[in-house]
Formats: C-alpha cells, sequence, structure tokens
C-alpha cells in the first residue's frame, strides 16, 4: 500500500534509510495514526510518502516550496524510488491519497480567488500518472469537517464549510468519471460523513471534548485539561489517535466488505 497526502497521514519517512520517525515524536497527533492502525489490522505493508502541510500543488495554492507537496510525491518520491521494483504486484498494491485540507485552508489563508476545478485537474493528472504506471487499485479519502475544527470555526466556517462540501463533491465526480472510463478500483470513502457522526454522537465513540484542545496533552493538568484520550481535537486542526483509530476500523470494514 501506498499512502500520498498530508500531516493526517504522513509518519515522516526518511528515504534515504526507508525508516519512519517514533510516532511519539509526531506532531499532529499523540501517537499512532490511521496508516499505522489500518496496516495493523489488515497485515498490508505501507510505503508512506505523505508530507506535512502537503497540498495537490504547492503552485496553485502559493504554499511553501519547502513542503513535499503531493505532485512531489507521486511524481518524484514515487517514481525515484519504488517505480521500478519488480516484485510489486499492481493487482496486489493500494494507492491511497487523501488530501485536500492544506489546498482549501491555504485558499482561505491566503484569499485565493481560484475555481476549486483547478486543483482537482491537477489531482486527476497525478492519477492519470499512476494509472500510466499500472496503478489499479485506488483509494480516495475526501476532506473531514475541518469547518467546525478550533483552526476554522470561530471566524470562518461557513466559507470553510462551502469549500469543504464543493471540493468533496468534485472528488466525487472524478472518481465516478474513473469508475466508467478507467480500468481498476477506485473507491470513495467519506471521512466526512465519518468524522461529523463522530462529532454529534461524542457519547457513542467515548469523547468528552469534541470543540476544543488542550494547550499541551503531555502535561494537561497543569493547563487543566482532562485526559488526552477523551479529546477529539489534540490542536487547533489535527484529531487525536482515537479519532485516527476509529477512521482506520472503519475504513478496514468497509473496504472488507467490498
Amino acid at each position: 500500500m501506498f499512502v500520498f497526502g498530508d500531516s493526517y497521514s504522513t509518519k515522516y519517512l526518511d528515504v534515504h534509510t526507508m525508516k519512519y520517525a517514533d510516532p511519539d515524536q509526531m506532531s499532529s497527533t499523540n501517537g499512532l495514526n490511521w496508516v499505522d492502525y489500518f496496516t495493523q489490522q489488515t497485515r498490508l505493508e505501507a510505503w508512506d510518502l505523505a508530507y506535512n502541510s502537503a497540498p495537490v500543488s504547492n503552485a496553485l495554492v502559493h504554499q511553501h516550496t519547502s513542503v513535499t507537496d503531493v505532485s512531489q510525491q507521486i511524481t518524484q518520491l514515487y517514481a525515484q524510488y519504488f517505480l521500478d521494483n519488480k516484485n510489486r504486484s499492481s493487482d496486489e498494491t493500494f494507492y491511497v491519497i487523501w488530501v485536500g485540507i492544506n489546498d482549501l485552508g491555504l485558499m482561505e489563508s491566503n484569499d485565493l480567488d481560484m475555481p476549486l476545478t483547478h486543483i482537482m485537474e491537477r489531482y486527476k493528472d497525478l492519477v492519470d500518472y499512476l494509472l500510466e504506471h499500472h496503478a489499479r487499485h485506488f483509494i480516495f479519502i475526501n476532506v473531514p469537517p475541518i469547518e467546525v475544527s478550533p483552526k476554522w470555526k470561530p471566524n470562518a466556517a461557513k466559507k470553510m464549510s462551502d469549500l469543504v462540501h464543493e471540493y468533496n463533491l468534485l472528488l466525487d465526480m472524478m472518481v465516478h468519471q474513473l469508475q466508467h472510463e478507467k480500468d481498476g478500483f477506485f473507491h470513495y470513502v467519506d471521512a466526512w460523513a465519518l468524522f461529523d457522526k463522530m462529532l454529534k454522537s461524542p457519547d457513542a465513540y467515548d469523547f468528552t471534548n469534541t470543540t476544543s484542545y488542550c494547550p499541551d496533552w503531555r502535561r494537561s493538568q497543569e493547563h487543566g485539561c482532562g485526559p488526552v484520550e477523551g479529546y477529539f481535537w489534540l490542536n487547533d486542526l489535527h484529531p487525536t489517535t482515537h479519532v485516527h483509530k476509529i477512521f482506520a476500523q472503519q475504513l478496514a470494514l468497509e473496504l472488507g466488505s467490498l
């Protein structure tokens, strides 16, 4: 399984040593992320090329060039380090792409007046690149309800909600187009719906706080916070490892039923 995306997915792979960072040192969650949990459940081997703060394309949304965007993850890192692996079967390899959070965030913070179709066109180009290089099994994960995250809810919830819903609609349309026009497995995963369900029914998932976050979860008592295990948000935009675990469990169930 290959994973492309942003901080929601990254395990900070050092492509030179092919080793991952210590999960306890990850900045985007307080432990394992969904890739860890998913591979534990499915016993799939994952090569995770996701990169912190990555959009589909840095150039489109004015992201800093130091960020390895999804375009580079696929056409440079994957191409350089994995494309010529003769031991990998296209029939047994999944390609997972979870991107869009930073694209929408940068559109808002940089006040960009650009049609989301431009981002989706580049996204489709990357899928076509993988298809041309014999990828056949794809999983596309949409953008969760970041409009209710502590980062965006106070001042930009409505605008972000509109962006998220439009992006997810375009992604869904792209997946349907691929299903009708290309030979392969193309599956759309509705992370927005699952996150929304968790946020609206917190007791069912053992969450005690779904609206705020602790300034320092490692020293929660000093800040008057409850145990981090009860929080949905680890910081203003990223969910806790508890959310990642639930997402991975549901993803494994969803794919297992297909």
